[in-house]
């Protein structure tokens, strides 16, 4: 690494130690929700997209907490994943297989958030309303999904290419 690079380097293990720090921080935010799931379900909010947990109807909140459980280890998984990514940034690891695998991931966590807000529609016969209706959306978390799962295709195939310049003489 020559005098120009060592700078962009630091800089690139510095942002990534920030965005571990805060992935520990929406860690221990998860954790804390969980307990309160646990030990104070009558104050349990949240959901996923237009369905919302506190919106269900009296004889189905039983149902409250295992579905806030299933929400926090689902936004677990990205944070665990980011979190994953960026200490391998902040040890300097910037294109590895594990990158792209975590990369991945993440992109196919997206497109699941989007698949599992389409099915979760289907639970709205849970919920206290008078009419409902079925609503098939392309989303950020759709398209974002697809990007990534590009972006970390187009990193995967820059390693092989990489990997195969440095074995020519």
């Amino acid at each position: 690494m020559n005098e120009d690079q060592a700078p962009r380097f630091r800089r690139i293990q510095i942002v990534a130690k920030i965005f571990r720090f805060l992935c520990q921080l929406a860690m221990v935010v998860l954790v804390a929700c969980a307990l309160m799931t646990i030990f104070n379900p009558d104050e349990m909010r949240g959901g996923l997209g237009d369905f919302r947990v506190e919106k269900l109807k009296s004889e189905y909140l039983w149902l409250k907490r295992p579905l806030v459980f299933l929400l926090l280890t689902l936004l677990a998984t990205f944070v665990w994943l980011s979190y994953r990514l960026f200490t391998l940034y902040s040890r300097g690891i910037l294109f590895s297989d594990a990158n792209v695998r975590y990369i991945k991931a993440l992109g196919w966590w997206m497109i699941g958030a989007w698949a599992l807000s389409i099915l979760v529609q289907l639970l709205h016969f849970l919920f206290d309303v008078e009419h409902f209706v079925f609503k098939f959306t392309v989303d950020g978390n759709f398209l974002g999904g697809l990007l990534v799962l590009l972006l970390a295709w187009i990193m995967e195939e820059s390693k092989k290419l990489q990997d195969d310049q440095a074995l020519t003489v």
